[in-house]
C-alpha cells in the first residue's frame, strides 16, 4: 500500500474532525495491520527510575518552517536539562541555525516506514513527540506504531490524529472551548501556556513601500496573511461586510505559490458570496517567500493590530488567546458583524491604531522571553514517569 497525501485539508472545513479521523485511522489498521508495530523496549517496564528520562521530538519541518519556529527554542532548552536525554528525529535534513544550541542526538529517518521505526525503536524512548501529525505521511503512519512508552502530539497541525497509538494531545487550557475533550481521540492535556518560546525577529534594515509592493495607497488595507486554503467560507462574509462600511478599505490575499489554482477556486467562489461591486477591491499579492518583504507587507511584524473573532475549536482560537495575553480584549469579536466593525474602526482611527500597537509592544515580552512553558513541559514529562514501571496500566 503506498498513500501519497494526509487527509491534511480537513482541518479546515470548520466541524469536529474526531470522528472521521478515528474511522479513517481504522481503516488503515484494518487494510495494513502491521502499522500496529510495538518496539520491544515498550512492553517492559522502565527499570531504573533514576536514569535520564529520554525524549524525542519527530517531524519532517525541523528547519525554516512555522513548526520550528514555534517549538526549536523548547526543544533546545530541554535538551540542555541533565535529567533529560533528547533526540531530534527527521526524515529531512535539521537546520543547524534554528537548533544550534541543541544538546543530543540528531537522528535522520530514511523515507521507509520500517526502516525508520526500526531506527526510532532503536532509541528506547520513553517519550515521543510528535510535533504535528496529519502534514505528510510517513509521521502519520509512523504514530500508528508504539515506538515510545509514552506518545504525544503538539499543535503543529492543531487537529486531532484519530491514532488509537497516540496518548496525549498537548494542547492550552485558555485557547480550548468548553467540551473540548469532544474533539480529541487522544486524552487532552490543557497546558497552562503553549509550549512555544520565540526569538523576537530582527527588523530589515529598511521597510519597502507600497508602492514597492504593488499595494494601493491611500487606502485603509486589511490584511490576511495566510494560506487560501485557511479561508472558510463563514469569512466570505467578514469580507464583504469590511468593504461595505469601508469605502476606502482593501482586503489584501496572498496568492499561493504551489497551487495556482487555488486563487482561481475562491474568486469562483467569491462570486455567489460577495457582491460583485466589493469584488474588485480585494487584491491578491503573490506569496513573499522572502521574511523581509513580508515583514514590510505588513508593515512592521510586532505591534501590527489584529482583529479575531474565537473559533468554535482551539485551531480558531490561537488569535483570541494572544490577544487576552495582550490585554487586548477591545480586538476580539463575537460575531461577524463585531468583527468588521472592529476592523474598520481600527483602520480609520489612528489615535486607537497607535494604542493598540503600544500596548502589543510592551506585552510582547510574554511572548519572546518567558521560560515557563519549558518548566511546564518538564513538568509534564515527570508526570509520566510512574506509569513506565508497570507498562500494563
Amino acid at each position: 500500500m503506498s498513500v501519497g497525501e494526509t487527509n491534511f485539508f480537513l482541518a479546515y472545513h470548520g466541524l469536529n474532525d474526531r470522528d472521521l479521523q478515528v474511522k479513517v485511522a481504522k481503516y488503515y489498521e484494518q487494510v495494513c495491520p502491521s502499522l500496529l508495530y510495538i518496539a520491544p523496549h515498550c512492553i517492559k517496564p522502565k527499570s531504573d527510575a533514576t536514569k535520564k528520562i529520554r525524549v524525542g521530538f519527530l517531524s519532517r519541518f525541523l528547519y525554516q518552517h512555522s513548526v520550528s519556529l514555534c517549538f526549536s527554542q523548547i526543544i533546545e532548552a530541554l535538551s540542555l536539562k541533565e535529567q533529560f536525554q533528547v533526540s531530534l528525529i527527521s526524515n529531512q535534513p535539521i537546520d543547524e541555525k534554528l537548533y544550534s544550541e541543541f544538546v543530543g542526538q540528531r537522528v535522520r529517518l530514511p523515507y521507509n516506514l520500517v526502516r525508520a521505526r526500526e531506527m526510532i525503536a532503536a532509541l528506547e524512548l520513553d517519550v515521543l513527540v510528535y510535533l504535528d501529525i496529519g502534514m505528510e505521511p510517513l509521521s502519520y503512519f509512523l504514530a500508528f506504531s508504539r515506538l515510545a512508552r509514552t506518545q504525544c502530539v503538539l499543535g503543529g497541525h492543531p487537529v486531532t490524529t484519530g491514532i488509537a497509538t497516540m496518548d496525549y494531545f498537548l494542547s492550552v487550557d485558555r485557547m480550548e472551548p468548553l467540551g473540548a475533550n469532544e474533539h480529541y481521540s487522544e486524552k487532552l492535556v490543557r497546558l497552562p501556556r503553549p509550549l512555544v518560546h520565540f526569538e523576537r525577529p530582527a527588523l530589515p534594515a529598511q521597510i519597502k513601500s507600497r508602492h514597492e509592493l504593488n499595494l494601493p495607497t491611500g487606502r485603509h488595507i486589511y490584511m490576511c496573511p495566510m494560506s487560501l486554503q485557511k479561508l472558510h467560507p463563514d469569512f466570505d462574509e467578514a469580507i464583504a461586510r469590511i468593504l461595505q462600511l469601508d469605502g476606502n478599505g482593501v482586503v489584501v490575499l496572498f496568492e499561493d505559490w504551489r497551487r495556482s489554482w487555488w486563487k482561481t477556486a475562491l474568486l469562483k467562489r467569491f462570486e455567489s458570496t460577495i457582491p460583485a461591486e466589493l469584488r474588485p477591491r480585494i487584491v491578491f499579492l503573490p506569496w513573499l517567500k522572502d521574511p523581509a518583504d513580508f515583514i514590510s507587507a505588513i508593515a512592521a511584524i510586532t505591534g501590527t493590530p489584529l482583529v479575531t473573532r474565537a473559533g468554535k475549536f482551539m485551531r480558531g482560537r490561537v488569535g483570541a488567546y494572544f490577544c487576552e495575553m495582550f490585554d487586548l480584549t477591545e480586538c476580539i469579536a463575537e460575531n461577524t458583524e463585531g468583527y468588521a466593525r472592529k476592523a474598520v474602526e481600527i483602520a480609520s482611527d489612528p489615535l486607537l491604531r497607535e494604542r493598540i500597537k503600544a500596548k502589543i509592544l510592551k506585552s510582547n515580552p510574554v511572548l519572546y522571553e518567558d521560560q515557563k512553558p519549558v518548566e511546564d513541559l518538564v513538568a509534564f514529562l515527570y508526570s509520566l514517569t510512574d506509569s513506565w514501571r508497570n507498562p500494563s496500566k
